[in-house]
């Protein structure tokens, strides 16, 4: 999260429920495990500015971790079709040629910053 505005911070709780979710365990199970209501989680995801930025912001953060494992994946493919392109049967390396070039990992659009998120959500009358 960009802003350090007092407004825009998280309880305790709050910050758990944005790890929590970020692992892609389910809104239920994160009020389960806080022993809060459900709807409480859905509030917090739908309307709670901070809290909607602090979810972008560590969603981001694992696309982050995640780009850098697929680059070196990537970088580790291509040194080996490199090996492959002298190998005698060129099929081999033709294969896993058209596979990687097809990757993709597209980037997260989520907005981090909650004064920004605050002005869209003001602008076009709210998330839902």
């Amino acid at each position: 999260m960009k802003s350090d505005d007092q407004k825009y911070q998280l309880t305790d709780e709050q910050k758990k429920a944005v790890h929590m979710l970020s692992e892609g365990i389910s809104s239920v199970e994160v009020a389960t495990v806080l022993m809060i209501d459900p709807e409480t989680v859905w509030d917090w995801r739908h309307n709670n500015i901070a809290f909607m930025a602090a979810y972008n912001d560590a969603i981001s953060d694992q696309h982050r971790a995640v780009s850098r494992k697929l680059a070196d994946g990537r970088e580790k493919a291509i040194e080996r079709l490199v090996e492959l392109v002298n190998h005698r049967d060129k099929n081999v390396a033709l294969k896993a040629a058209s596979i990687l070039v097809r990757l993709d990992f597209p980037e997260p659009k989520g907005e981090t910053d909650p004064q920004i998120l605050e002005n869209k959500m003001y602008m076009f009358g709210g998330f839902s």
